[in-house]
């Protein structure tokens, strides 16, 4: 298959969402990448994030940027947040979350088989991210009752140590 055959055949993303599923979103043939992303992650920033637990693998996951500022009641998305190593720097993803490839600089859909075999792998470790992730937040609970170490100073703290780009709506996506 040539690079554009791959391009053209891409019109997948694997969703990963708050209530700890994992999905495959089909994309209009012609619909730019971070507007599918939006209407299936429901925000207004798009924000970029390298995810450790798929390192090499040239995927990356797109989230709610302002997803922590929306309300008062926060899910956390276990998968993501385990693939992002959340608890090795102490943040994590709240919200829904997309996973697109990296091509170079340019992000691009996944095609079909792409977005099976990633979906597969995504939901054998769904197990295994909402326990770590318990455990992980559950020690969080603990410290939050240190002033010294509260919740939301741990999270700006591993959000300095991340590899996040914020992406505007209206402007340069990337």
């Amino acid at each position: 298959m040539t690079q554009n055959e791959i391009i053209e055949n891409a019109i997948y993303g694997v969703m990963l969402t708050s209530g700890q599923t994992v999905g495959i979103v089909e994309v209009e043939p012609g619909e730019k990448l971070f507007d599918c992303a939006r209407r299936a992650i429901d925000c207004d920033w798009i924000e970029v994030v390298e995810p450790a637990g798929l390192q090499g693998q040239d995927y990356v996951l797109l989230i709610d940027e302002e997803s922590k500022l929306k309300g008062d009641v926060h899910f956390v998305n276990c998968i993501a947040s385990y693939l992002y190593d959340s608890p090795e720097h102490g943040d994590i993803i709240i919200g829904n979350a997309m996973i697109v490839k990296q091509d170079g600089e340019d992000l691009r859909l996944l095609t079909q088989d792409e977005a099976i075999d990633l979906a597969k792998d995504m939901t054998e470790i769904r197990k295994v991210s909402i326990h770590e992730m318990t455990e992980f937040l559950s020690n969080l609970k603990q410290a939050e009752r240190q002033p010294e170490k509260s919740i939301s100073a741990i999270l700006r703290m591993g959000a300095e140590k991340g590899h996040r780009q914020p992406c505007r709506s209206e402007g340069q996506e990337r």
